[in-house]
């Protein structure tokens, strides 16, 4: 298992955090993720995704 932190900007509410932890809960190879306003901690198996594949994610939201 591994962590990464994944810095976060233009959150304005509690429905971005709520988005952006959904979001990465439901990749393939996230074990958990923890969000708030001003970073993402998120543990997950390096076997099944990459940390580029995490910041991707949050980049399209539109949040990273």
């Amino acid at each position: 298992m591994y962590v990464q932190l994944v810095p976060l900007l233009n959150m304005h509410c509690a429905s971005c955090t709520t988005l952006v932890r959904l979001t990465l809960e439901e990749m393939p190879g996230v074990i958990s993720a923890q969000v708030d306003e001003r970073e993402a901690r998120v543990e997950f198996d390096q076997t099944k995704v990459r940390p580029e594949q995490i910041t991707s994610a949050v980049k399209a939201l539109g949040h990273a």
